[in-house]
C-alpha cells in the first residue's frame, strides 16, 4: 500500500511502482474464491490514481505474477502493457 499511497513526479516511476504493486498483491493473498477479481479491480483503481488513467490489464497478469520473479514480471509486463 505504501507504493501507491503517494504521487510520483515522473510517470515512469509511477508505472514501475504500479507494476511492483501488481506483483506483490498477487503474491500476498491466500487463495480464496474471488481474490483474483478483487485484486484486478483494485489494480485498475490504483492505476487510475497513479497514472491518471485506468490501465487495461492483461488477461494473464495474475498467472505471470505467480510464475515469474518480481524483476522478470515487471520487465515482461512493462513490455506487454505500456503504461508510460
Amino acid at each position: 500500500m505504501a507504493l501507491i499511497a503517494r504521487r510520483y513526479d515522473e510517470r515512469a516511476d509511477a508505472s514501475c511502482e504500479w507494476l511492483n504493486t501488481a506483483y506483490l498483491l498477487n503474491q500476498a493473498p491466500r487463495r480464496k474464491r474471488g481474490a483474483d477479481a478483487t485484486i484486478r479491480t483494485f489494480l485498475v483503481a490504483a492505476g487510475l490514481h497513479l497514472l491518471d488513467q485506468p490501465p487495461t490489464l492483461l488477461n494473464d497478469l495474475d498467472y505471470r505474477a505467480y510464475v515469474h520473479t518480481q524483476e522478470r514480471f515487471v520487465a515482461e509486463v512493462a513490455e506487454a502493457m505500456p503504461l508510460t
